[in-house]
C-alpha cells in the first residue's frame, strides 16, 4: 500500500507527494527476485515497499505520477508533512506505455501546481527536480535542460519516450516528482536515472514533458468517462 506525503514546497505554490507503496509483504527486508517468487509459489504473506513522489493537479484532488510507482499497487495512502492524517488514494487511471498514471484523493483545500508550457524549454533552462528522494519530503535540486526529445532509451519497455534530460540531481524517491522551471512552473514529471554503480545520480535524469503527461491524462480521464459518465475539468 503506498504511502503518498503530499507537500507543498515553500508555500502552496508547488503541492507534491511522496508514497511508500505496499504489496503483499517482505516486512522491511530487501527480498532476493528468487525469494519473492518463492514467497508468491507458497502464497506467504510478504510485503514490497518502494518510494515515489507526485504533483496535485486539481484543487479536488487529483495527483499526477508514474505508471512504475502506482500502476500494480493494492492500496495507495497519501499523507501531508506534518498532518498525521492519512487520505486513501484511488488509481484513476494509468498508462504503461508512457509511464503516466493519476490518482485522486479526498482532500479539502488543496492548491494545483501551475502548468508550464514544456514545448517552450530549451538547452540550457534552468530547471529544479522536486520530491522525495530516499524518503526526504520536500528535497529540491537544480540543474539545467541537457537535452530534449531523448528517445530509444528502453525505459518504458518499447512504450512511447521523449523525455527531457537533466543534470538535475533525481534519485529514487523522485519518481513522480516535479520538474520545474525557474518560475515554479510544473515542466515535466522526473521518471528515470542513468545511475552508477551504486544506484543514485550520476547527473543524467529524465522527466516526462508536462505537455506530454497531461495529454495522456486528459485521454486516460476520457476512458474512464466512457464508463462512469462522469466529466472531468481541471485545467
Amino acid at each position: 500500500m503506498p504511502l503518498i506525503r503530499l507537500c507543498p514546497l515553500w508555500s502552496q505554490c508547488f503541492p507534491l507527494s511522496k508514497w511508500r507503496s505496499k504489496h503483499p509483504k517482505c516486512s522491511g527486508i530487501r527480498c532476493s527476485a528468487a525469494f519473492l517468487k518463492f514467497l508468491r509459489a507458497t502464497k506467504c504473506p510478504h510485503k514490497e515497499q518502494g518510494l515515489g513522489s507526485g504533483v496535485i493537479i486539481s484543487k479536488d484532488g487529483y495527483i499526477l505520477t508514474n505508471n512504475h510507482v502506482v500502476g500494480e499497487m493494492d492500496e495507495i495512502q497519501v499523507k501531508f508533512p506534518g498532518d498525521s492524517k492519512e487520505y486513501k488514494a484511488k488509481l484513476i487511471g494509468a498508462d504503461p506505455k508512457s509511464d503516466v498514471a493519476i490518482i485522486k484523493i479526498d482532500a479539502p483545500n488543496l492548491k494545483p501546481i501551475v502548468i508550464g508550457d514544456s514545448s517552450a524549454l530549451r538547452v540550457g533552462d534552468v530547471v529544479l527536480a522536486v520530491g522525495s528522494p530516499f524518503g526526504l519530503d520536500q528535497t529540491v535540486t537544480q540543474g539545467i535542460v541537457s537535452a530534449l526529445g531523448r528517445k530509444n532509451l528502453n525505459i518504458t519497455d518499447g512504450g512511447y519516450e521523449n523525455f527531457i534530460q537533466t543534470d538535475a540531481p533525481i534519485n529514487r524517491g523522485n519518481s513522480g516528482g516535479a520538474l520545474i522551471d525557474a518560475a515554479g512552473r510544473l515542466v515535466g514529471i522526473n521518471t528515470a536515472i542513468q545511475s552508477g554503480v551504486g544506484g543514485g545520480s550520476i547527473g543524467i535524469g529524465f522527466a516526462i514533458p508536462s505537455g506530454m503527461a497531461l495529454s495522456i491524462v486528459e485521454r486516460l480521464l476520457e476512458e474512464v468517462a466512457r464508463f462512469t459518465g462522469d466529466s472531468w475539468a481541471f485545467f
